[in-house]
């Protein structure tokens, strides 16, 4: 069975033959998009594939769609950097950063303002 194909029932459902009507059924197919598009994840021009899909997905939607998409896209990236900082501190073994402490000049010298008076 292709990775863009799936057995339903008994049935063969693939892209061509699938005609989602509920929200399962639309996360299913996208599964089925998703797996028809995998093997070129790889491919250089992937990303723009990417963009360009949703570019043309987009265009005929309202804004506040577009606006609950980019809601979910940007949780996305916000898991993904996430994943990738504490990936990164894992590599480098735990190291802390380095601290800078810096001074205040009326730290050092603390004023008595009953002094200054008295002379």
């Amino acid at each position: 069975m292709v990775a863009a194909e799936k057995a339903l029932n008994g049935e063969l459902i693939t892209l061509d033959n699938f005609i989602p009507n509920s929200g399962s059924e639309f996360l299913e197919y996208a599964e089925l998009i998703f797996h028809k598009l995998r093997p070129f994840q790889k491919n250089y021009h992937y990303i723009d594939l990417v963009k360009d899909v949703m570019r043309l997905s987009l265009s005929s939607l309202k804004a506040a769609d577009v606006k609950s998409i980019q809601s979910s896209i940007t949780a996305i990236l916000n898991a993904k950097i996430k994943a990738e900082r504490s990936a990164g501190k894992k590599k480098k073994g735990g190291a802390k950063k380095t601290q800078l402490l810096v001074d205040k000049p009326e730290d050092d010298k603390r004023i008595n303002m009953h002094e200054v008076l008295d002379d």
